[in-house]
């Protein structure tokens, strides 16, 4: 029996609310309830969805729609056909009840023969294959927007900006910042018909916007009417992922986006989307790291979220004399959620797998040590990287059993030319491994840059970069200044208040910088001198043993 309704009284089509209510159940006569599923009022005229609700873990659902009428109810499941009941009057005084079961028919992404799908189709609906795979994405990303247009549940996530170089994988900087609120909407994204119209990468007077597709454009007319799609199957880190592929159809030229959206082969569920820019304007840059990724998580009520997403964007730079552009770095802007609870409630368990946890503390402040960039190396595949935003706090989870080793990074530690700190460990099943960082002490770094005599003093360290492309000036000249009481004369000096100096000191090729024998307790004048006429002032008060002080430089008016 694919559904039944129970109740219904007759009452004037003008009245408005008409409730549903009704419950889900798996149709093997064991009155097992299905948790999760997405029940859904659509319009039979237009197609188009009225309400929709998930059900609870006793698989029961309600809802009311504004205008009385006549009605089909869907069902959606992952990993299971959709269900349609047939034509229910809401028109009653009474709540309709209707009662669901769902067939066991599983739908088997391990069956498919992706071969038969040989080119880009312009429709999902014109190959079975690639309309199974699309439907099941479907259902993952509309369950996701009805989580967040019900407000479901309170996220906490740290958002992150990172720049890279060019070439290899060192970070130059990293800032992160907390997010929380009820709404996730994880990154901004334009309507989908703003984008088939003026593109994915759009110039709004001097700043150029890289934009992203969100479950709202993926499932949209517009993006299938633009894209091609095919299938794929790959096998990472031991998970074999199926992936609905998808490309701007031929004769587009505006900036686009191909990828793919990958689905895990055993459960169906999504797993990730990842997509890089099409036509990029900016000839010759044509990058396949300029992108991004974004990755999914499902709750144990079915619903799916977004839980880490990046996109990479090129530092460009225009040769007047070739008329080009050349990548002079990326930027990374992203975000980590970190947790996930009920508006009113308790904290929910979405996590899966084993998973490596901390909480690192700055040992010169004693302060969380935010910005810190934690790198995790995977037995297989590529390396997963976490940030640690204002708390210190980091996460990695969904790990397999196995040796694993954790690389800290972070630009205090770049600054004092201190050897990345790392800690290997292993993992058994499903387990929960805390992890810390032995960082080294004020005394000890103050020792090694300015020796064991140096009671009562300071040191400051820090970097000197170009501030718009963030790029070391080495070989910048630095020294401080501060004011004493003299009391009693001294050879060219007077009473009173006198300017004192420190030596000089030359930044290195890095734009690292130290300053030793510094007075602790007091203001002093930062100064700094760089080639090309570049100069910086800056006031540091000495509270601790060790200071850090930044110069970001402007370039020399013309």
């Amino acid at each position: 029996m694919a559904a039944c309704v129970l109740a219904a009284a007759v009452m004037p089509s003008w009245l408005v609310g008409q409730e549903l209510r009704g419950r889900v159940v798996v149709a093997d006569g064991l009155d097992q309830p299905v948790e999760g599923a997405v029940v859904t009022v659509i319009d039979p005229g237009t197609g188009l969805a009225i309400a929709s609700r998930f059900t609870s873990e006793l698989g029961t659902f309600a809802m009311s729609v504004d205008t009385a009428g006549t009605y089909l109810v869907r069902v959606d499941r992952i990993g299971y056909e959709r269900l349609f009941s047939e034509r229910v009057s809401l028109v009653t005084a009474a709540p309709t009840i209707i009662e669901f079961e769902l067939p066991i028919l599983p739908i088997r992404l391990a069956d498919l023969d992706i071969s038969v799908v040989k080119q880009c189709v312009d429709n999902p609906r014109d190959a079975a294959e690639v309309e199974l795979v699309f439907d099941e994405a479907r259902k993952a990303l509309e369950s996701q927007l009805l989580a967040q247009a019900m407000q479901l549940f309170r996220y906490h996530s740290v958002v992150f900006d990172r720049s890279l170089p060019a070439r290899g994988d060192d970070l130059i900087d990293v800032k992160t910042f907390s997010a929380d609120g009820v709404s996730q909407a994880p990154f901004r994204s334009l309507a989908a018909e703003r984008l088939s119209e003026d593109g994915y990468i759009q110039e709004e007077g001097l700043t150029v916007y890289y934009y992203a597709p969100d479950a709202t454009v993926l499932l949209s007319d517009t993006f299938q009417r633009d894209h091609c799609f095919s299938l794929d199957r790959e096998e990472r880190d031991g998970q074999v992922l199926v992936g609905l592929t998808f490309e701007p159809r031929d004769g587009r030229e505006l900036p686009d986006i191909s990828g793919a959206l990958w689905l895990d082969e055993a459960t169906n569920a999504l797993d990730h989307l990842e997509f890089r820019y099409r036509n990029i304007p900016y000839r010759p840059v044509d990058d396949k790291r300029i992108g991004g990724i974004v990755e999914y998580g499902q709750l144990p009520d079915g619903a799916f979220i977004v839980r880490d997403w990046y996109i990479r964007m090129p530092d460009l730079v225009y040769y007047e004399r070739r008329e080009a552009y050349s990548i002079d770095g990326f930027s990374e802007y992203g975000a980590e959620l970190r947790n996930v609870s009920e508006p009113e409630g308790g904290d929910l368990d979405w996590r899966e797998g084993g998973s490596i946890e901390g909480t690192i503390v700055n040992s010169v402040t004693g302060s969380p040590l935010r910005d810190a960039t934690l790198i995790l190396d995977l037995p297989r595949g590529d390396d997963r990287i976490r940030h640690t935003g204002p708390r210190g706090e980091f996460f990695f989870d969904g790990l397999d059993p196995g040796e694993y080793e954790l690389e800290l990074r972070h630009p205090l530690l770049e600054v004092l030319d201190i050897d990345r700190p790392k800690v290997k460990l292993e993992l058994a099943e499903g387990m929960r491994h805390r992890v810390g960082f032995d960082l080294p002490q004020p005394e000890a770094i103050l020792a090694d840059f300015c020796g064991r005599d140096n009671e009562g003093t300071a040191l400051i360290v820090g970097r000197v970069r170009d501030r718009e492309t963030l790029f070391p000036l080495g070989r910048a000249r630095l020294w401080a200044e501060w004011t004493i009481e003299r009391t009693s004369p001294e050879p060219g000096d007077n009473y009173g208040r006198v300017v004192v100096s420190s030596d000089d000191t030359r930044a290195d090729r890095q734009g690292r910088y130290a300053l030793c024998d510094i007075p602790i307790g007091i203001d002093v004048a930062l100064q700094v001198s760089a080639q090309g006429g570049r100069n910086g002032a800056r006031s540091v008060r000495t509270a601790r043993l060790l200071n850090v002080a930044d110069f970001l430089l402007d370039p020399p008016p013309e």
